[in-house]
Parts: structure tokens; C-alpha cells; sequence
């Protein structure tokens, strides 16, 4: 591959993780992905490495590439005619992994070979859910030490990491949207909890309390939204009544993302904090703040943001996700109360440390908030 120096620039910063791939250059793109392929086999063959294995990890990786295209013989000598120039652009491209860094098991890269995508105009404005199919695989679930928590430290209730084997489901490509939700409101006439009695919802009132407003609700949460926003103020109750108005509707069992499967589907095979690396990027997220592409104050509407590996948007930030697990303190304990419910996300209001894929929260069945919505999926026919 022949580069100019502009070229060669580009692929440099990605491939050492310098810089984000822009999700419309073909050449940054193949650049993250071979970053992602050496990270990968890193995964997979240790927990720790040094820089020299780290070189013998990129030059197989390569060769394995090159695989289905040579005969054994040839493919075994390509190995060792290759792998002195792959040392030498390893060492010149390549940040090292320190040795003493643990480096979580991933065992699905599936998505690796897909880049960014822009969202559908068709598909947000869908009446019922977009579904999409998240592949079968393993991660390992939970905040690991060295590795995704760059923010601030992993919180006890992130641990202990632990490998999780995911069979395929379907998850909707988009959080809930206003219009979605408002065509089961008129179809079914149902009252949300902040609706019954004017309970209202919790919002930040002028001195950044958190208080609950009778004045509000999903129909006014306190800030503009049109039919393409996410669904907000909407409590784990509120969430199944719709999956049940869904699941009639349409014959299918749709149903909230477990939290395993919602932590597996934000990675989309990725170790990293976020699925687009260890900072958080207002190019890639609407969270607390104005900046950049996020130029929403409060929800922006869903699909405006890159979407992740498995083309799934928003999946950090903008509206928190309830899902279905009872809350456990950690992944050692069980369930104490099954009236406390598990959000994953983070939300529109939520600073970096929150909108992680490891991060997690919870509330009981009936709480609602201008920063919850929710997430559809259901099942898929296993092979």
C-alpha cells in the first residue's frame, strides 16, 4: 500500500491511537481496524504482554489475514518473511502495551470488520422499533483495573470482572422515541407513573436540586422534543406496559436487554471505556455539556451520533436505559430488593465517569426522570 505523507499521517495517528478514525475515510478506518485486530489477539493470547510479544501478536495477526488466500506452504514461509518488516512498523506505529497491564478477553470481532454508519432518516422514523441482531460471543463484563477505567477508577459495583457468553438476540437500534411511545399512548390510552395522580417527574429545578415536578412528564419533560427524541420520564413500570402493548402488536416477544447483553451490545467488542476508546468525545455522545457535534443542551434527537460496531446509536448517554436485572451491589451478590431495577448509559445530564459502557445505576420500578427512557429487544431463533 503506497502512501503519501498526508496518508501516511493519518494512518500513523489512528493505528498508535493518537487520534479517532473519521468514520467516512476508508483509510483511517482500515487503520482502526488493524489496531483493533492487534488489540484483539492481544486479549486473547494474555492478560498482560510486553512490547516484544506485542510484535509477535501484530505479525500473526496479519499473516492470518493472508491465510485463506495461500497454500499451507507458502503461508507458513509468508510468516517468517513478513514478520521482521511487521516488528519494524510495529515499533515505529504501534503504542506498546505496558507489560503490567491487564487487557480484558474479548472473543467476538465480528463488528470489527463494519465502519461507522450514519442513522437512517427511515429507520428513526419507524412507528414501531428498528430491530437489529447482536451477534453471539464473549467479553468479559465489568470495569477492569488499567484497562476502561481511565475516568476516575472502577466503582465497587463494576466488579469483579467476570467472562460472560452472550447468545444472539435482536436489540432496537435506537433508544425509544417520543413517536414510537406516543403510538402506543394512543392506541392504549395508558398513564404513565409520573401521569397517575400528577405525580410528575424528576427533574433539576434552578439550583440544581433534584425535585419532583407534578408539571411534568413524558408529553413535557421540561425541554423541547419531537417524535425522533427519546422517550423520557419514563419509569421500568412504564417500560414493560409498552413492551406489553409491543409484544401483542406485533406477535413477538419483545422484552428489556438483560444487563449483560446491554453492557456486551454498548462494547461491541471493544475493552476500551467507550466503544470509540478511553476518553470521552462529544463527536461520539450527548452527555453534560456543548461542544463539538453535541450540540444538544438537554436529549438530542436519537441516530445523530456515531453509531457503535454493531450499528447501535446512543447507546452512551442521552437517555439512561432501564433494563430488565434486579439490582445487585455487585456481580457477587444477589438480589436484595426486587422492587430496585438496573439502568446502564447515563444520560444527557451525566458527566464522563457515568456514560461508560461498565457503568452502572439503578432505581426502583415506579422512579422516573427527564434522564430515563429505555431500549427494546427480544430473542432470536439460535442456529
Amino acid at each position: 500500500m503506497s502512501l503519501d505523507s498526508d496518508e501516511q499521517k493519518q494512518w500513523d495517528d489512528v493505528l498508535s491511537g493518537k487520534s479517532f478514525p473519521n468514520r467516512n475515510n476508508e483509510l483511517e478506518q482500515k487503520a482502526h481496524r488493524t489496531r483493533q485486530i492487534i488489540l484483539w489477539n492481544a486479549a486473547k493470547t494474555a492478560h498482560a504482554i510486553s512490547p516484544q510479544q506485542a510484535q509477535q501478536i501484530y505479525t500473526h495477526a496479519l499473516s492470518e489475514n493472508r491465510k485463506r488466500k495461500r497454500r499451507k506452504a507458502i503461508r507458513y514461509t509468508a510468516v517468517v518473511v513478513f514478520s521482521v518488516l511487521l516488528a519494524y512498523l510495529l515499533f515505529h506505529y504501534f503504542s506498546p502495551i505496558p507489560a503490567n497491564r491487564a487487557i480484558p478477553l474479548i472473543t467476538n470481532i465480528n463488528a470489527l470488520n463494519q465502519p461507522l454508519k450514519s442513522a437512517g432518516v427511515d429507520e428513526v422514523m419507524t412507528s414501531l422499533p428498528y430491530m437489529v441482531e447482536v451477534p453471539s460471543g464473549s467479553f468479559q463484563m465489568g470495569c477492569q483495573s488499567g484497562w476502561d477505567d481511565a475516568l476516575g477508577g472502577c466503582r465497587n459495583n463494576e466488579k469483579p470482572t467476570h467472562h460472560v457468553t452472550i447468545k444472539k438476540f435482536a436489540l432496537a437500534k435506537y433508544e425509544t422515541t417520543v413517536g414510537q411511545f406516543k403510538q402506543f399512548i394512543n392506541e392504549t390510552h395508558y398513564l404513565t407513573t409520573a401521569e397517575k395522580q400528577s405525580r410528575g417527574c424528576t427533574i433539576k429545578n434552578k439550583n440544581e436540586e433534584w425535585i419532583v415536578s407534578r408539571e411534568h412528564n413524558w408529553r413535557s419533560p421540561g425541554f423541547k422534543q419531537t417524535d425522533k427524541h427519546p422517550v423520557v420520564c419514563i419509569s421500568w413500570n412504564d417500560a414493560h406496559a409498552y413492551l406489553d402493548w409491543l409484544s401483542k402488536k406485533t406477535a413477538k416477544a419483545y422484552r428489556l436487554p438483560t444487563e449483560a447483553e446491554w453492557e456486551y451490545a454498548a462494547r461491541s467488542g471493544k475493552a476500551t471505556a467507550f466503544f470509540w476508546g478511553e476518553s470521552a468525545n462529544r463527536h461520539f455522545v450527548n452527555y453534560r455539556g456543548m461542544e463539538g457535534d453535541d450540540k444538544w443542551q438537554y436529549t438530542s434527537p436519537v441516530g445523530l451520533f456515531g453509531g457503535n460496531w454493531y450499528d447501535l446509536y446512543d447507546m452512551s448517554g442521552n437517555a439512561w436505559e432501564w433494563v430488565e436485572d434486579c439490582w445487585r451491589e455487585n456481580y457477587k451478590s444477589e438480589c436484595k430488593n426486587q422492587q430496585l431495577r438496573t439502568r446502564r448509559g447515563g444520560g444527557w445530564d451525566n458527566y464522563p465517569l457515568n456514560i461508560r459502557s461498565a457503568y452502572r445505576n439503578y432505581g426502583a420500578k415506579a422512579d422516573r426522570s427527564y434522564l430515563y427512557g429505555f431500549r427494546v429487544a427480544h430473542d432470536l431463533e439460535q442456529n
